[in-house]
């Protein structure tokens, strides 16, 4: 029986040590994809105010050509 009983308890610690290994690749995982999603954010929020910059000279662009030519005659 005590033999047994020895094996179980290794088992158990086994058991113990896996389930700690996963935890701590769980918690790393979590860590990476937050640090990621920030990164993404702050890339959308760059994007963003790239495009309405873009906007902006589109339409100064387009009211230029609106403007009718001045000819010195």
């Amino acid at each position: 029986n005590g033999v047994i009983s020895d094996k179980d308890e290794e088992k158990r610690e086994a058991i113990r040590q896996l389930c700690y290994s996963l935890e701590h690749c769980r918690s790393g995982y979590h860590e990476l994809l937050m640090l990621k999603e920030e990164e993404l954010n702050k890339q959308k929020e760059l994007f963003e105010e790239e495009i309405f910059e873009l906007k902006i000279q589109i339409e100064k662009s387009e009211k230029r050509l609106d403007t009718p030519l001045k000819i010195d005659e």
